[in-house]
């Protein structure tokens, strides 16, 4: 923990990252800001992990204190022991986790500056005042556990401390109560993931009921709702579903299930609490990583969604382009021109909250032809085929709206008015792939027919697009960069209802219908943008989430390792019966599996659902790099199953000693 606040504070301060950053992102103030964010999140965390895990090592001692209590130790010098203990394990490790941070800060420096993009030379990132001040805080830190533990202990009767004892034993038949509890948690959980299903539909349902913030309000019980579900599924449910699996004789009386099925009770019930905290930080760490890493891939592809080629151009920027790579040198090697024609139309379309909305936009109505044409050049264009008065939308926002053929409330022919009163057209279905990328049209695009287009009337308007090689493109983007020639970098209008024709806009004209487009648009620069961003945000997303795995599984192993010594007692007895040790090991290495991967099945279908829910704002489906990361995660999960389970193994399937219980 030390180490990686350590590693988050310097990079925050540190300039040979921040200025190169800043110039790629043109803001200084985004990367300091969200690594500040992410640090106090994590300081957060930790905090709240640090007393959890006190919590569980001081259960363990307290029959000790009472001894020392019994003996004649004040409560006020019990106090004061707990708080200096506290600060020679702060003195001790919090050197060791600086300088452990000072190393890992340069692998975390030349991670973010790869996945940056950015070409610098990283060294050991020291930033004194840093070293300061993550020293001094988890100086506070450890003071403050101590300060705590000393007033818990205080508070505690003495008969109470010599009694202390882990209690496995507390396990009785499920009652009627439980099973309600856990079929209740169940409905619970369902009713969340109906509602990320159908987010829409509800917030429409509740805005007029909670007002404009009935959106926060549902995701906020809907929140509430998931965490008591969980707890009551694991808490009763897992159980109750286990003492009806004890019923069935002919799968209880197996081998060794029934000393399995008792054994996963008592660890059920020992550890509700710890697993469903580990069932809800594999939520949070898994929705965390899936959901960077699918809004990386999907800013990857809208790249190329938003500028095709190297360079593309609107009629008022081909000029330009052409005149600069004239002046260059740059001979493009593959040039394309499309002709389309600006109209105004007005279409009624159901979104996906099944809501019909009235929408009034300028369209760049193209032939099919001429889609075909650049198709020849622009591989990823799908193939459409149109026939009469049929047409395609192309828009970028095609996930907002209900498929065409989905549905009893379908967007499947339905008219599309040209203005003014020109001729009506049957919308056939939608797409998201604009020839030449969507940054040079105003807003969409309106597939159709050849002699459909050739009646259309509309102002023509010329795009161009370029492909360069990445020279060429590193050269033009020197000269026409979003910085360099800003008053020609874009265009913007508005549409006269009654005429259908644009009129150009200002940028400052307070007007809510204000239409843009780039004159030209440079794929290398916008290339740039999206690593620096949203690789910045992948690298904050992996950095939290690799702490939030680590806390989630060290918080099982340390619970396990509490009870590990009661257990053992138990398995010398039954062993002096006669039971095999190959069982024993089989039996911990299956009741281990139930208590890790329950919630990480669990906090896996949550993360499922919440993802799907990020996901489906997006028009292209999620590719396979938040698959890996999840799976990454797995592993890494898993690794801290075996681990206990070994440590348990050597612990508990020990030879038959002279003390043991008979």
């Amino acid at each position: 923990m030390i180490m990686t606040a350590y590693a988050i504070l310097a990079l925050a301060n540190y300039p040979a990252l921040l200025k190169p950053a800043a110039k790629a992102l043109g803001d200084a103030r985004i990367v300091p800001l969200l690594l500040n964010v992410t640090l106090v999140v994590l300081l957060l965390f930790t905090f709240t992990f640090l007393v959890y895990l006190n919590n569980l090592v001081t259960q363990r001692l307290i029959r000790e204190v009472g001894v020392y209590r019994l003996y004649g130790l004040s409560r006020n010098r019990l106090t004061v022991t707990m708080v200096v203990q506290r600060g020679v394990l702060a003195l001790v490790t919090i050197p060791i986790g600086l300088v452990m941070g000072v190393i890992v800060s340069k692998f975390f420096a030349m991670i973010l500056a790869r996945m940056l993009h950015l070409r610098v030379a990283m060294n050991l990132v020291i930033v004194p005042e840093s070293l300061v001040e993550i020293g001094g805080l988890f100086l506070v830190m450890y003071l403050a556990i101590g300060l705590l533990n000393g007033l818990y202990l205080n508070r505690t009767k003495l008969l109470n401390l010599l009694t202390a004892r882990v209690n496995l034993n507390r396990v009785t038949t499920p009652k009627v109560r439980d099973y309600l509890l856990g079929i209740v948690g169940l409905v619970l959980i369902a009713g969340a993931y109906y509602y990320t299903e159908n987010a829409i539909a509800m917030v429409r349902v509740l805005n007029p009921i909670l007002g404009p913030y009935g959106m926060i309000i549902g995701f906020g019980v809907v929140t509430l709702g998931v965490l008591l579900g969980t707890y009551w599924v694991i808490r009763f449910g897992v159980p109750a579903a286990i003492d009806q699996l004890r019923r069935r004789s002919r799968f209880y009386w197996k081998k060794n299930r029934p000393a399995l099925f008792t054994s996963i009770v008592q660890r059920v019930y020992f550890n509700a609490h710890s697993l469903w905290l580990t069932t809800v930080l594999s939520a949070v760490t898994i929705t965390m990583l899936g959901s960077a890493a699918v809004l990386y891939q999907a800013a990857q592809t809208t790249v190329t969604e938003s500028t095709a080629m190297s360079v593309t151009a609107s009629a008022q920027g081909v000029g330009l382009v052409e005149e600069t790579m004239r002046d260059a040198g740059i001979v493009p090697k593959q040039r394309l021109f499309i002709q389309t024609k600006s109209i105004a139309a007005r279409v009624r379309l159901i979104d996906r909250g099944n809501g019909a909305v009235t929408e009034m936009e300028p369209y760049s109505a193209m032939s099919l032809s001429t889609y075909n044409r650049a198709r020849a050049v622009q591989k990823n264009l799908p193939k459409l085929q149109l026939t009469g008065k049929e047409a395609i939308i192309i828009l970028p926002e095609k996930a907002v709206y209900r498929g065409v053929n989905r549905g009893v409330r379908t967007n499947f022919n339905r008219p599309i008015e040209i203005l003014p009163h020109q001729s009506t057209l049957y919308l056939k279905a939608f797409s998201n792939l604009f020839p030449l990328g969507y940054n040079n049209y105003y807003s969409r695009i309106l597939l159709v027919t050849d002699a459909t287009y050739a009646n259309l009337k509309g102002a023509k308007d010329r795009l161009a697009g370029f492909t360069l090689t990445e020279q060429q493109a590193a050269k033009i983007t020197a000269k026409l960069g979003r910085d360099k020639v800003v008053d020609q970098y874009t265009q913007y209008m508005t549409i006269n209802e009654k005429t259908g024709s644009y009129e150009p806009q200002d940028l400052e004209t307070d007007n809510p219908a204000l239409f843009g487009r780039y004159n030209y648009a440079l794929q290398d620069q916008q290339q740039q943008e999206v690593n620096t961003l949203f690789g910045f945000l992948l690298f904050l997303m992996i950095v939290t989430g690799g702490v939030f795995m680590l806390a989630t599984g060290s918080i099982l192993v340390l619970k396990q390792l509490a009870v590990m010594r009661v257990e053992g007692q138990k398995i010398q007895s039954l062993k002096r019966l006669g039971w095999p040790s190959e069982v024993t090991r089989r039996v911990i290495y299956q009741q281990l599996a139930v208590i890790f991967f329950l919630p990480l099945a669990i906090g896996g279908i949550h993360s499922f659902f919440a993802i799907r829910f990020f996901a489906q704002w997006l028009d292209n489906p999620p590719g396979v790099l938040g698959f890996i990361i999840v799976g990454i995660y797995a592993l890494v999960y898993s690794g801290f199953y075996f681990m206990t389970a070994n440590i348990a193994n050597q612990m508990e399937n020990q030879a038959i000693r002279r003390d043991s219980i008979f």
